[in-house]
């Protein structure tokens, strides 16, 4: 059992049970302790559980919603720059996908104000940019559902990956949790991870969105290298990792012109 069916299968033993313990979930999944303790690391650190002393909760919901609102507010003018670059990129016409993440929301606000004299085709996986989104007339959005996640509010997961094969966009705008210079781009979450790959492929261009605090960390799963992003759009970059990503011919505007 790979590390993404490990944990779609502790999330659901947790939904059954409130809390396990470690000594638990290795009976269950017929792992190493060592392996489960390195499930549930990755798995705190991208909202999905709670670790106690000894094993596992299913955080409350109450938190969960605290900790998007959190995210959300977070360098929200920072976010608001990247987005009104982003829509610079965005040409009458274009089928767009569109994955979960706060900077994608500003960016799904700022469509649903503008007007367009043709139809735009937005494709995402997102609760919130969807209902953003459906404020616009103008604006043909098609949601690509699966399993909603509690955390994230968006889709996830085998379903949405089959929906997506039947789908072909012009554009796909991507959000991440860490960009690395050399590395490239990383989501902390596999379903998430795997989603915003699959966009990636079925995009003819690639324009990935994001704020500086995530420069120079890494997720738990890499989405892609930077060979396979045309445009990287943040607030600010040093000029070291610059240069260095713009070597993969990475386009990387300044925001101030």
């Amino acid at each position: 059992m790979n590390a993404e069916k490990r944990h779609n299968a502790i999330q659901r033993l947790l939904k059954q049970h409130t809390s396990l313990s470690v000594p638990d979930l290795q009976k269950q999944l017929g792992v190493s302790v060592a392996t489960i303790r390195r499930d549930l690391i990755a798995m705190e650190k991208g909202g999905s559980i709670r670790r106690t002393h000894g094993g596992a909760v299913m955080p409350k919901r109450g938190v969960r919603e605290a900790t998007y609102r959190e995210r959300e507010n977070k360098l929200i003018k920072e976010k608001q720059l990247i987005a009104e670059k982003a829509l610079e990129f965005i040409k009458e016409g274009d089928r767009i996908f569109l994955n979960d993440g706060t900077t994608n929301n500003q960016i799904a606000k700022l469509l649903a104000r503008k007007e367009f004299p043709q139809r735009l085709i937005i494709m995402t996986n997102s609760l919130r940019a969807a209902d953003i989104l459906l404020s616009n007339r103008r604006l043909e959005v098609l949601f690509i559902g699966g399993l909603i996640d509690e955390l994230s509010y968006a889709c996830a997961g085998p379903l949405t990956e089959l929906v997506l094969e039947h789908l072909k966009a012009d554009k796909a705008i991507v959000g991440a949790d860490g960009f690395d210079p050399k590395d490239g781009i990383s989501i902390e979450r596999m379903p998430e991870a795997s989603v915003t790959r699959k966009m990636i492929a079925l995009a003819d261009q690639t324009i990935v969105v994001g704020d500086s605090s995530k420069m120079n960390t890494r997720g738990f799963m890499r989405v892609c290298t930077w060979n396979k992003v045309d445009v990287f759009i943040t607030d600010h970059i040093d000029p070291k990792d610059k240069e260095s990503i713009e070597r993969f011919h990475v386009h990387i505007p300044d925001l101030k012109s």
